[in-house]
């Protein structure tokens, strides 16, 4: 089933309106906690704003850069709003746009980018980014039900954009500058380089006797294994499901500037 809806709509129940709840919803308190504490040990997230319009319909485009549980690692999410119906030329907000989505945290591509595609919610020009059985084949074991969920990295955006004000088209458009998909696509690495350059951060922390190895990347994945034969779509779930009742563009300011990579 497609779904669309607002990233306030995801935020208050990913499995869409009309669904009930059979696990516990996002503790915002507890997400702030953590993004909090991955800042503390890296930089903080930054964010980048395009704006364009597609058919006479206005969008933004928000590419964010998430810390990691590896220091010095970020994570690539981008949200695609869409203008819809109700909008108007007093609506100061965004909050109403619908919305896609895009991430190349481990957690999405193993568990959700599927999901994510099969439902409509899926960036399409930026599907060449992650593994092609990440899109094409269901994560049997990881989320069997093919149920829409909570993912950190995008609820970590999510909390990046009320403290930015973000969600207002005065600061929006304050920031966007030109620009467009295209390149946000060239500035995202595909998969299998993304962590790569995760590993390339891990092996300088081991060197170091860094305090801050992380601690879970290796229970989704083996690193010697992440190119080759085993299957990441088959390994154990750690999913937080919900089944609940619930693009003229540029380079934008950042939070805090981070290297171009």
């Amino acid at each position: 089933m497609k779904l669309k809806y607002t990233l306030e709509d995801y935020i208050s129940n990913p499995s869409g309106k009309g669904s009930s709840v059979n696990t516990m919803t996002a503790n915002q308190s507890q997400f702030e906690k953590e993004l909090m504490s991955l800042e503390s040990r890296n930089n903080k997230a930054t964010f980048t704003v395009y704006q364009t319009k597609v058919n006479n319909k206005q969008m933004y485009y928000i590419h964010f850069l998430i810390p990691s549980s590896t220091k010095g690692f970020f994570n690539d999410v981008v949200f695609e709003f869409t203008q819809n119906a109700d909008d108007t030329a007093t609506n100061r907000t965004i909050k109403h746009y619908t919305i896609r989505f895009f991430s190349n945290d481990m957690n999405f591509v193993y568990t959700y980018a599927y999901t994510f595609k099969t439902h409509g919610l899926l960036i399409g020009d930026l599907e060449k980014k992650l593994p092609f059985r990440s899109i094409l084949q269901k994560p049997s074991t990881r989320n069997p039900d093919n149920a829409m969920g909570y993912n950190k990295s995008i609820y970590f955006a999510y909390l990046v954009m009320l403290r930015s004000d973000l969600f207002s088209k005065d600061t929006l458009n304050r920031h966007a500058k030109a620009g467009g998909i295209n390149t946000i696509a060239s500035d995202i690495l595909a998969f299998d380089k993304k962590q790569q350059e995760r590993r390339g951060f891990e092996l300088e922390l081991k060197k170091k006797g860094s305090d801050d190895q992380p601690k879970s990347s290796s229970k989704i994945i083996k690193s010697k294994n992440l190119l080759g034969n085993l299957d990441p779509l088959d390994l154990k779930p750690k999913v937080t499901k919900v089944v609940s009742s619930v693009r003229n563009v540029g380079k934008a300011s950042t939070v805090k500037k981070t290297k171009k990579r």
